[in-house]
């Protein structure tokens, strides 16, 4: 494992995306505005609001989101050992079987525990055609923001870890410094919704476990597709998916929660199906 090109990576990836979201939050904070930021970013955006300093901050916290993909960048322009590495990841995977999986996967995921709040909740009374161009403007930003997360996460530390680490243990890795990267901007998400402190504490360990989660589903498919690429489709539809549910009932939620329970049975048949990519035992 190449620890220089790890450090160097992780250090330009949380400086960037740090001062970004600060910046933002701090902006806001004094002006007593809001970030309007991921599926709040798309209807802000059709709804004529994001406008002015409003629109520049969320802008803003919008670019963060491309600092694991500036330090890949610049990894790849100091290390030419890592940058031939690198341009071998970067190809599209051509069977359709994956993305039908990938997809399939998180409609599961995303309608299962829609389908009896439903019942219980009610629709919401959002035309479907306004859904359709909410899902669509929000996968096509997804897939040039947090989408390019993966050119670092996948396209530089997973495969790094990997070198000395079994599967699980490099994902776990990868999805904790992952999720600590998205410290500043999910504290703030807690604290627009007004969250005391211990409960903000107690929510970002329950976000982290879901990161790490989705690390041990990215770490599979990149192993199978070996594309960068890939993972960055695997990002945004992972992040969009579910919101079809969430969009379509009253009171999205719970269907979160539910959410990452299932990622984890999703983890587990994984594991049953794969068990010699997922040993009990350490790589020596």
């Amino acid at each position: 494992m190449n620890k220089k090109n790890v450090l160097i990576y992780t250090g330009i990836a949380f400086a960037w995306s740090y001062s970004l979201w600060l910046t933002a939050i701090g902006i806001a904070l004094n002006s007593q505005m809001k970030i309007y930021l991921n599926e709040g970013f798309v209807e802000a955006l059709y709804s004529n609001v994001l406008t002015g300093k409003v629109a520049i901050i969320s802008v803003i916290a919008l670019l963060a989101s491309l600092g694991p993909l500036v330090g890949a960048g610049v990894v790849s322009l100091i290390d030419p050992v890592f940058k031939e590495e690198f341009k071998q990841r970067l190809f599209i995977y051509k069977s359709s079987k994956p993305y039908l999986h990938v997809i399939g996967i998180f409609l599961a995921i995303g309608f299962i525990p829609a389908i009896p709040l439903i019942f219980i909740e009610g629709f919401t009374s959002t035309p479907i055609s306004t859904i359709l161009l909410y899902l669509i403007t929000f996968f096509l930003i997804q897939l040039v923001t947090s989408g390019t997360e993966e050119f670092g996460w996948r396209g530089l530390m997973l495969p790094e870890f990997l070198k000395e680490n079994d599967v699980w243990t490099a994902s776990f890795k990868t999805g904790l410094v992952w999720a600590v990267w998205h410290t500043p901007i999910v504290m703030y998400i807690f604290y627009l919704q007004g969250m005391p402190m211990f409960a903000m504490l107690f929510s970002f360990v329950g976000f982290s476990v879901g990161i790490v989660a989705m690390s041990v589903v990215h770490s599979y498919f990149f192993i199978k597709t070996k594309s960068v690429l890939f993972s960055v489709f695997l990002h945004a539809t992972s992040n969009t998916i579910p919101l079809i549910a969430g969009m379509l009932i009253l009171d999205s939620y719970k269907t979160a929660v539910f959410a990452q329970l299932l990622i984890w049975g999703v983890i587990f048949m994984i594991m049953k199906r794969n068990p010699e990519m997922f040993p009990k035992t350490k790589k020596s």
